[in-house]
């Protein structure tokens, strides 16, 4: 993954640091750490579209660093000094003088930015084995649909039966369906398209099973929810 110096590649140095580190460093590195894990579905997107023209997908470090930047200097009583406030480490070489102040905040800034590429990285690779294993799951999922038991998506031990419009299964949960049309076959691709619905959410968490039922009416319905997500399916 490659990103651009926050001086396009260019390097204003004259020297090393001519002074300790500054009061908002460590402000500013927070922040935009901050911002970086919390713009998930960013990366998430950037993930998806990792083949594309990356010129298209941006840079998020980059994005994220020049907006808290602008933030810190606009606050007020904010803790960047009158004089840092003059300086735009993000200008292009052409847009700047040479200044030895402006280098040493352009190192600073440097740093902080290979900290967030790391963290960065480090997030889409976890992503990435969250993915993996949401695949294997579902595939394992898809696969015990497709043997002759269903199995009960609740206990996920026992198979459903089904006598006339009655769904149950051993392990307690019963489904007066009202209709002898519904088979268990229904049942089964019912279960399939709200899996393969879930994850088509790009959702890495597991999505449970309930059976809401209403005895006032006679209704009993078998659910799909995810905490996560909020993604819902009434599969009966």
């Amino acid at each position: 993954m490659s990103a651009q110096s926050p001086n396009n590649g260019v390097r204003l140095r004259q020297g090393k640091y001519k002074y300790t580190t500054p009061p908002w460093k460590e402000v500013y590195r927070k922040r935009c750490l901050r911002r970086l894990q919390e713009g998930r579905s960013k990366l998430v997107d950037k993930f998806r579209r990792i083949d594309e023209d990356q010129s298209e997908n941006g840079n998020l470090v980059q994005e994220v660093m020049e907006e808290e930047w602008v933030a810190l200097r606009q606050e007020k009583n904010n803790c960047l000094s009158s004089d840092s406030l003059q300086y735009n480490p993000f200008a292009s070489a052409a847009e700047s003088e040479p200044n030895e102040d402006l280098n040493d905040i352009i190192d600073i800034v440097e740093e902080i930015q290979n900290e967030l590429m790391k963290e960065e990285q480090l997030m889409l690779s976890k992503y990435e084995e969250g993915l993996k294993f949401e695949e294997e799951r579902l595939c394992a999922a898809i696969q015990c649909l497709q043997t002759d038991d269903l199995i009960c998506p609740i206990c996920k031990q026992n198979p459903l039966l089904q006598n006339k419009q009655i769904i149950f299964c051993s392990c307690g949960i019963r489904i007066d369906t009202e209709n002898d049309a519904i088979t268990l076959e229904f049942v089964r691709n019912q279960l399939g398209d709200a899996m393969e619905q879930h994850s088509n959410e790009g959702c890495l968490a597991e999505a449970l099973f309930s059976v809401s039922s209403y005895p006032e009416l006679g209704v009993s319905n078998l659910i799909m929810a995810c905490k996560s997500c909020d993604f819902l399916a009434v599969i009966l």
